[in-house]
């Protein structure tokens, strides 16, 4: 049975933009992921610098208050 070229070659053609807009809905997860797991860390982060600055200061109050 004679295989014509042309006529496969298409049909792989005919798959391009769909497998285009597949790896783009795919990467665009991939980076919608990362930023919410960045933007959580960093929301940790600032979290621990501040309950961090409050006990340092409430050290220092605690220092103040028995030295005098």
């Amino acid at each position: 049975m004679p295989v014509n070229h042309s006529s496969s070659i298409d049909k792989l053609l005919d798959y391009v933009p769909d497998l285009i807009d597949r790896t783009n809905n795919m990467m665009n997860k991939i980076v919608n992921n990362k930023k919410e797991q960045t933007e959580k860390v960093l929301k940790e982060m600032k979290k621990r610098h501040q309950h961090e600055q409050n006990v340092n200061i409430a050290k220092k109050k605690m220092q103040r208050y028995t030295e005098s």
